[in-house]
């Protein structure tokens, strides 16, 4: 036995995140936090609904061996909680061609990771450290008390994939992208 879901008239929305800090040289190494999420928009029957909505707690990578803090609650800055409403404005040919569908999503605080830590010296250092994270650290202070993205998303009801929301081009601290692409019948 096994369960098949069947879409028609479905979009999925693909989220994907990633903080980078630290260097060779620096206690920790090189550190990324990723995120990643997805969920599917369904517009079938006049219903239009966000479905499968798949959360993927925040994973950090660095050279110190740790001991997460809050493993069931860091949801890293991305997290779908549930909906407060969805819009479909319908295709008007031919100047909008295409339905168009926004969506504000229930707000859920972003939550990074917590950990307790110990890492290997960088080089030219011959001690190790050992520590807890500290929330007051400049990364973790710019998402402290944020609701998690998306908070809201427009894009149109077509066949192309488009991207909501990118980070900007050169910047490399901070990676997001969100974008949405019809799923195809197979």
């Amino acid at each position: 036995m096994s369960k098949i879901t069947i879409y028609d008239d479905a979009y999925e929305v693909k989220m994907v995140s990633a903080i980078i800090g630290g260097s060779p040289k620096a206690w920790g190494g090189i550190v990324t936090n990723r995120d990643e999420g997805s969920f599917i928009v369904s517009l079938q029957k006049n219903k239009p609904a966000v479905i499968n909505i798949k959360n993927q707690m925040e994973v950090m990578t660095d050279n110190c061996q740790k001991t997460i803090l809050n493993p069931n609650s860091n949801t890293g800055i991305f997290h779908v909680a549930g909906v407060k409403q969805i819009i479909v404005t319908p295709a008007n040919p031919p100047g909008q061609p295409y339905p168009i569908v926004e969506i504000t999503f229930i707000p859920y605080p972003i939550e990074l990771t917590r950990f307790r830590f110990t890492c290997p010296p960088p080089p030219g250092v011959k001690e190790y450290v050992t520590g807890k994270i500290d929330l007051s650290q400049m990364a973790m202070l710019v998402f402290f008390g944020k609701p998690a993205l998306p908070q809201y998303i427009k894009f149109i009801a077509k066949d192309d994939e488009q991207i909501i929301l990118e980070s900007p081009p050169g910047v490399s601290e901070i990676y997001y992208k969100i974008w949405v692409k019809k799923v195809k019948e197979e």
